[in-house]
């Protein structure tokens, strides 16, 4: 006679997550079970409090680039021209991040650089709406807004994997 295999499925009574169990003829049996690990409560509410921080971040930073060649278009500027002049501050960017976390590194003031580069952020996007100096408040608002970037990130360094896949998802 050939092997025979049998499938059962059920769940935690509690929790209701699924468990499997495989039963050979030869008697053979293989159990699999789904369980999840709670985190502690301050634990999680870290890993919430510094999500939101990286949402808010990023939420400011895609509005340059989602309203300021509409800005600038509406100023009179060609569109080649306005999302040229916007582009300043990505290619500044790439350079103020890295020099943001240096600096928290250096000064070992992680949250002291992140508000005061959120602030100074802040700041620099409002007068960069308000300015007919554009390119030049470009390059000085991503030089500004890169700052903060890398200390945000390494806020949950004890569970990057798990918290960076929490913000990313």
């Amino acid at each position: 006679p050939s092997p025979r295999v049998t499938l059962k499925f059920t769940t935690t009574p509690l929790t209701g997550l699924p468990n499997w169990s495989v039963t050979t003829t030869s008697g053979f049996t293989a159990t699999a079970a789904l369980t999840v690990a709670l985190w502690p409560l301050p634990a999680l509410a870290a890993i919430v409090v510094a999500g939101l921080i990286w949402s808010l971040f990023n939420v400011a930073f895609v509005m340059i680039f989602g309203f300021g060649p509409v800005m600038l278009a509406e100023r009179g500027w060609s569109v080649a021209a306005a999302g040229s002049a916007v582009s300043v501050v990505m290619w500044m960017t790439m350079l103020s991040v890295p020099a943001g976390g240096v600096l928290a590194d250096w000064t070992k003031r992680h949250l002291t650089v992140i508000g005061v580069g959120g602030v100074l952020f802040a700041a620099v996007l409002v007068a960069a709406a308000r300015t007919d100096a554009v390119v030049a408040s470009f390059v000085v608002l991503g030089i500004i807004c890169g700052i903060p970037a890398g200390p945000i990130m390494s806020l949950p360094a004890r569970d990057r994997c798990r918290t960076m896949g929490s913000f990313e998802s």
